[in-house]
């Protein structure tokens, strides 16, 4: 690569990686030096967020190498927040990855510090339960449960048969869960002629 690109990378915070591993072009390089340096936004981890934010949008299907090297660059990226918060858009946008690009994902995740464990939770679980069968089996149903999550009892919903969803109702704190709980299960019980 070109010694004229450093100063321009150095400036907004990238490393020489992000150009080597085509995950910033030399046109959005150009770009954002130019609003920087027309007094544009004078947070360089904004430019390398939205670089990333629309890396993630269009190539939802990495091979494993390119994920560990996406994932190399936000984890020595100089904010941590920014590169968390990318982690977060890649859980929820990337649904359908492997299990080890998944298990990659939460474990740089978990890089970050504590409060991301219920993240990864939430997104494993739903994982689960979208890869599943309805009725979910009873391990992954209690599983769903205690992790008093709403989004996971949300998603729970569609996969329950009906004493599950009286187990949630009797279970869940969230009034709107149960009052979607409520709709599931007549929902059921009229399918089934009121004979569950």
């Amino acid at each position: 690569m070109d010694g004229e690109w450093d100063v321009a990378l150095r400036q907004l915070g990238y490393s020489r990686e992000w150009l080597e591993w085509g995950i910033l072009d030399v046109p959005t390089l150009l770009a954002q030096t130019q609003q920087w340096a027309a007094g544009g936004d004078s947070h360089s981890e904004h430019y390398r967020y939205a670089t990333l934010q629309c890396y993630v949008a269009h190539n939802t299907q990495l091979e494993t190498g390119q994920l560990a090297r996406l994932l190399q660059v936000l984890q020595q990226d100089g904010d941590g927040h920014m590169a968390a918060a990318v982690l977060q858009t890649m859980l929820v946008k990337w649904a359908g990855v492997s299990e080890v690009q998944f298990q990659m994902l939460a474990e740089a995740l978990r890089g970050f510090g504590d409060w991301a464990e219920p993240v990864v939770l939430r997104h494993g679980l739903l994982r689960q339960l979208h890869g599943g069968v309805s009725p979910v089996d009873g391990a992954l149903f209690q599983r769903c449960l205690a992790a008093g999550d709403s989004v996971v009892s949300a998603a729970l919903l569609a996969y329950c048969d009906v004493g599950q969803l009286q187990q949630l109702l009797a279970q869940q704190p969230v009034k709107r869960i149960r009052h979607l709980a409520t709709q599931r299960l007549r929902q059921l019980q009229d399918h089934h002629g009121g004979c569950c």
